[in-house]
């Protein structure tokens, strides 16, 4: 045979020759080879090359660790050869560098830091989308990166000073889409609804939920299925509809009528628009344009009648493994009137072509500084009154 062609262009195989006569076995080929497939993982767990190469990496690797482990004993025997073993010492050495690298290249296939971990760079999708994108051409953007959970800094970078009815165009067009292939619009999500810092105003905005949006409580999440693997996660009062709400012209009173039952929700946030920068705060009204980052509800299995909840005593609590990581009073939430905001959706929505129907909820926004949640965790979200609801992230 041909001694001088490596191990390594025939991906790893030795041969019936090769094991007869190990001497003419270039051994260093194999360490090299290990090494190699070290650096490939790690670079991939980095997000120093991006997913296709990396899943071609990943096959080779996993197709090297299979035939590792069928012809592990034909290396065993190899190891005993003369080749580079040429004495009891060195295959002593070389035996344990062979064991040392094998497992180096297992956990760190097995490592926790997935690829949609590692690396937010390639799963940014900003350079999909042209500067002069039409409404049509910025939905599929948005419909994509909600799909894929990835990040997109285009809509900063080329609409930096978007206006609130264009950003609301955007989303009634994504929805749109949505709805056209196949999702069910069941309700809404607010935001604005709590002055965040002293001197600031409430300002209510809308985001829309769909049925495959929402999460069982007590369910075991993908961390992946949120853009960076990293939920926001809030603690929010729900409001169920049971009648038509046409509008726009609705009173308090008309609207506390067709209030069907109130609970206590989550919403878990995916934050898919950046800044320019890559920051995750791109503004009000570029977020508007993706739905306010939603991703995902959970609802509680009880609801309560309207007449009979005390807004003024109720309290949220987000829990991560046991600590409790953020609090918050529905009495806060629209200058104690939790039902205002969904008098300003009621009102709003025609405007935009829709407006509320019976069997939709409607979460008015989180009560408390919403915590991140991470790979591992486990997480309740804790009302006075209204129940507890719990996930975990796998």
């Amino acid at each position: 045979m041909n001694a001088d062609k490596p191990i390594a262009a025939r991906g790893f195989r030795l041969s019936a020759v090769e094991l007869e006569h190990p001497q003419k076995t270039p051994g260093n080929w194999l360490i090299l080879d290990m090494s190699l497939a070290i650096l490939a993982t790690s670079a991939v767990q980095k997000g120093l090359c991006y997913r296709p190469v990396g899943s071609l990496i990943a096959l080779k690797i996993v197709s090297f660790m299979v035939s590792m482990m069928k012809r592990f004993q034909q290396f065993a025997n190899v190891l005993q050869g003369q080749c580079m073993f040429s004495s009891p010492r060195l295959r002593s050495k070389n035996r344990r560098l062979f064991l040392t690298f094998f497992l180096m290249v297992f956990f760190s296939i097995g490592s926790n830091q997935s690829v949609t971990q590692a690396d937010e760079t390639e799963n940014d999708i900003t350079e999909q989308l042209a500067a002069d994108a039409s409404l049509d051409a910025i939905a599929d953007h948005l419909l994509l990166a909600r799909k894929n959970a990835s990040v997109t800094r285009a809509l900063a970078i080329h609409f930096p000073n978007i206006k609130r009815a264009r950003a609301y165009e955007i989303q009634m067009a994504l929805l749109a889409k949505m709805e056209a292939q196949g999702e069910r619009l069941v309700g809404w999500k607010m935001g604005g609804t709590k002055i965040a810092e002293p001197g600031t105003g409430l300002d209510p905005v809308f985001g829309f939920m769909l049925a495959s949006d929402e999460i069982k409580s007590g369910s075991k999440l993908k961390s992946n299925r949120f853009a960076t693997a990293t939920p926001i996660v809030e603690a929010e009062v729900c409001f169920w509809l049971k009648r038509d709400l046409p509008g726009p012209k609705i009173s308090r009173e008309q609207l506390a009528s067709v209030i069907g039952g109130v609970g206590g929700a989550s919403e878990l946030i995916s934050v898919r628009l950046r800044d320019a920068q890559g920051g995750i705060k791109a503004g009000v009204d570029l977020g508007i344009a993706d739905g306010l980052s939603h991703g995902g509800f959970i609802l509680p299995a009880k609801q309560f009648p309207l007449d009979e909840v005390d807004f003024t005593t109720e309290v949220g609590r987000v829990i991560i493994n046991g600590e409790e990581r953020a609090k918050g009073e529905a009495k806060l939430m629209m200058n104690g009137k939790p039902l205002d905001a969904v008098l300003a959706l009621a009102n709003e929505l025609p405007k935009h072509g829709r407006h509320l129907r019976a069997g939709n909820i409607v979460i008015i926004g989180s009560m408390l500084e919403s915590p991140p949640a991470t790979t591992g965790d486990q997480v309740e979200i804790k009302f006075s009154s209204f129940g507890t609801l719990e996930f975990s992230l796998d």
